[in-house]
């Protein structure tokens, strides 16, 4: 994601989450018209993921590609610790940070299910499942808003800054809308 910023490409991205979810969409549909069964969308899903994880990834090669040029495989790694001195310490503090909050996203049912009875549990799985479906809707929106916020309030345009805040705010609750309805 630090690319996409980085190089003012963060529509790029939001445009692959947009992507991935509209073909898991589609081929969750497509298996549902067909008559699938359970294993049909698991592996629907693994291949999903690996593609929601990859392309991100795939994407950003290519843009620092192009900006840096065709060595860049060949860049020396030597001396980077010199010039970052903590930056693995920052790298490996962010996996575990991120592997804390997968965790903890994991072990909230088993957790949960000590303690309440299976009916509560089915409903706070499904209330935890609809605000992920928020999320995602709101995350490329987030992601292209936010900047362009930023270049509002440096240029002095707080009332057009206000107006596109509205605006995404009214964006964000008719999705909500539509997939709570949904």
């Amino acid at each position: 994601i630090g690319l996409f910023r980085l190089f003012s490409r963060f529509k790029a991205y939001s445009r692959t989450l947009v992507l991935s979810a509209a073909l898991r969409a589609l081929a969750s549909g497509i298996l549902f018209l067909a008559g699938a069964g359970l294993e049909a969308f698991v592996i629907m899903t693994a291949v999903m993921v690996a593609v929601e994880r990859l392309l991100p990834s795939v994407l950003a090669w290519a843009i620092l590609r192009g900006h840096i040029g065709p060595g860049l495989a060949r860049t020396p790694l030597r001396g980077i610790n010199a010039e970052n001195p903590g930056l693995w310490r920052f790298i490996v503090m962010v996996n575990m940070n991120a592997q804390a909050r997968s965790s903890i996203r994991r072990y909230d049912v088993i957790a949960l299910g000590t303690l309440i009875g299976p009916a509560e549990l089915g409903l706070y799985i499904i209330a935890r499942r609809i605000s992920m479906v928020l999320f995602r809707i709101g995350a490329p929106l987030q992601l292209v808003a936010y900047p362009r916020i930023c270049e509002l309030v440096n240029d002095g345009k707080i009332q057009r800054m206000v107006r596109m805040v509205l605006a995404v705010c009214g964006m964000f609750l008719a999705a909500s809308a539509v997939a709570v309805i949904a």
